[in-house]
């Protein structure tokens, strides 16, 4: 809808009870929930997305072709970017004056070491054949599941809200993240990372 020149969208509130991060059931859960909707987001590649984006806009121009966010493959040059941020803020520092320049120079090798292999390590593995992968069989990531963005209506049902960043993308960021929020609140527990991961592995 339209009012006073800018446009709205409007969802129907799904009534229920936010997930738990705290909780390892209510993250198994959405583990679950999530494996669920990565099931139903098979084949939904651009060509679908923009097909579907037609047909739903009937006021856009005939050959206007419509966007479809797609982030499948851009990791390696993000994680070579914020390293060579990091190698830039180190000789930011190196020249400083203050405490923290000299605190963050202190550390800054072990970090911008780790951030190159990081890079490496993307570039020499499967990473790209991976994605472009699901770019030609189609998925949809959610791109922010975490707990605040999953509502229980029951003890067996669940949903998923706030799809505004999803785009093509591997499954495997949505899970990473979901089980990240989790252990940040539970003393970086990999026994529970496990548990979580496993139920996932379960649906999938």
């Amino acid at each position: 809808a339209e009012i006073n020149g800018t446009e709205y969208v409007c969802s129907k509130v799904l009534k229920g009870r936010q997930c738990s991060a705290e909780s390892l059931q209510d993250t198994k859960k959405a583990a679950r929930l999530l494996a669920k909707m990565h099931n139903a987001a098979k084949g939904f590649t651009k060509e679908e997305a923009a097909k579907l984006s037609q047909s739903l806009n009937t006021q856009s121009a005939e050959n206007e072709a419509p966007y479809v966010k797609c982030e499948a493959g851009q990791l390696t040059e993000l994680f070579c970017h914020r390293a060579r941020e990091l190698m830039r803020f180190k000789k930011a520092a190196l020249k400083g004056k203050g405490l923290f320049d000299y605190e963050y120079a202190a550390v800054a090798d072990k970090f911008c070491e780790a951030a190159i292999d990081a890079c490496e390590a993307l570039s020499t593995s499967k990473y790209d054949e991976i994605s472009l992968n699901y770019i030609k069989t189609g998925i949809i990531c959610h791109k922010e599941y975490s707990h605040h963005n999953v509502i229980f209506l029951s003890e067996k049902e669940g949903g998923i809200v706030n799809f505004d960043k999803s785009s093509i993308d591997l499954p495997i960021l949505d899970t990473l993240n979901l089980i990240k929020r989790h252990m940040k609140k539970n003393v970086w527990s990999a026994a529970a990372a496990t548990e979580i991961l496993n139920e996932y592995i379960k649906e999938r």
